[in-house]
């Protein structure tokens, strides 16, 4: 029988209680544009992180961190660190944040977003 060492649970139990008290949550945003859409999330007041593009007619999966005990949302860094985000949008490649829509975090746990073009070059999501 396997038995995991005392010293084991008293190291990484605290991280692995923490960790299963916040939940995953992704969304997907509809790309119905004739352009490739961009979303991005910035982590601090100077610092943004790409979250992927969508080719028209497809789609981007954005996966969410979410602490339902403040109602944080993160995004995972790619040494696997959650980085909370204070906002999200998607806008047209290239041109993004002047397109852009801004994705409501209170409502990350909705499932989906579909993108399409309006005038000027902005984006509406719903």
């Amino acid at each position: 029988m396997f038995m995991i060492p005392l010293f084991a649970l008293f190291l990484f139990g605290p991280a692995l209680a923490d960790e299963v008290a916040f939940t995953q949550n992704a969304v997907e945003v509809k790309n119905r544009t004739d352009h490739p859409i961009a979303c991005a999330a910035q982590l601090a007041h100077w610092f943004s992180a790409d979250l992927g593009v969508a080719a028209p007619g497809d789609a981007l999966r954005i996966d969410f961190v979410i602490d339902p005990a403040t109602g944080t949302v993160f995004i995972r860094n790619v040494g696997g660190e959650r980085m909370p985000v204070e906002a999200a949008w998607c806008g047209v490649e290239g041109r993004a944040w002047e397109t852009r829509y801004q994705i409501d975090l209170a409502e990350v746990g909705g499932g989906g977003v579909t993108c399409e073009a309006v005038a000027e070059g902005q984006l509406t999501c719903r």
